[in-house]
């Protein structure tokens, strides 16, 4: 009875994986054809929201997507960026469903120490090979010039970086650092308005005269918060679900004027639900 069972059971769990397949997006492939072509009804897209279709459409040639046939319903998982994917559930019986989703990663943790022995950019890159460590370490002491290091002072990073499935998926973060010019410490924080501090709480910052010219730039309303930023994958506090936030929100006093960013034409006047 046992010899029977496992082999059954071997079966079953081989026949359950290859209901899951892969396959590429196609170029020139729209999400309406997708949809067409799979027997799905393409009412659900011009249900979307404005911000949803464009998010839709950012959809890469090329780009795997998986399909998964159960016995109650289909399901297809598209990428859509490195951070948001689209699922499209097909039930046998019932209405197909869109959302986006988040696509799960796991945070690198990790940190690098360097005694330089030639100059910090050289020295950072053959330690890491990553150029975007190199400007995130000069951001981070804006109003510094660590071109005056020399031969014996010191790197120390701590930073954090997306990854999945053992690939980074962006850039490196870094978290805090000290380094030392001439033999004198100096010391980064990140903070959470995503800028760096020294450990007097003071901002780096760049020692440049800033002109007082409009540019496309410049804040419509300045010291304000920013309430919302430009996302792709929001949870919607209203709405309860991933929601591309394709704008940046400030928060201020109601009547208070809003500068333009640079000169253009107004399209529209009016009240907009967010």
């Amino acid at each position: 009875m046992k010899k029977i069972i496992i082999p059954f059971i071997i079966l079953l769990a081989l026949s359950i994986n290859l209901s899951a397949k892969t396959y590429h997006w196609k170029k020139g492939y729209s999400f309406l054809s997708f949809l067409r072509n799979n027997g799905i009804s393409q009412k659900l897209y011009y249900e979307l929201d404005g911000d949803d279709k464009e998010i839709l459409a950012e959809i890469r040639a090329g780009q795997s997507y998986s399909v998964k046939k159960g016995k109650k319903q289909t399901t297809f998982l598209i990428p859509i960026t490195d951070e948001i994917q689209v699922k499209v559930s097909k039930p046998k019986k019932g209405k197909s469903k869109i959302a986006l989703r988040p696509i799960p990663f796991e945070t690198l943790k990790g940190s690098i120490h360097i005694s330089l022995k030639k100059s910090w950019n050289k020295d950072l890159y053959a330690k890491t090979h990553s150029k975007a460590l190199i400007r995130e370490l000069k951001e981070s002491y804006r109003s510094l010039n660590l071109n005056k290091m020399r031969k014996g002072d010191e790197i120390n990073i701590f930073y954090t970086q997306k990854r999945r499935k053992g690939k980074a998926i962006s850039s490196p973060t870094i978290q805090a650092s000290m380094i030392t010019i001439k033999r004198s410490k100096y010391y980064s924080y990140l903070a959470d308005n995503g800028k760096y501090y020294d450990s007097n709480g003071k901002e780096y910052d760049r020692k440049v005269v800033i002109k007082k010219v409009r540019s496309a730039f410049m804040r419509p309303v300045s010291r304000c918060v920013i309430s919302s930023g430009f996302t792709r994958s929001r949870y919607h506090p209203v709405l309860h679900r991933y929601r591309a936030h394709l704008g940046v929100d400030y928060a201020y006093c109601y009547g208070t004027p809003i500068r333009a960013t640079a000169s253009g034409k107004i399209v529209r006047i009016g009240r907009r639900g967010g």
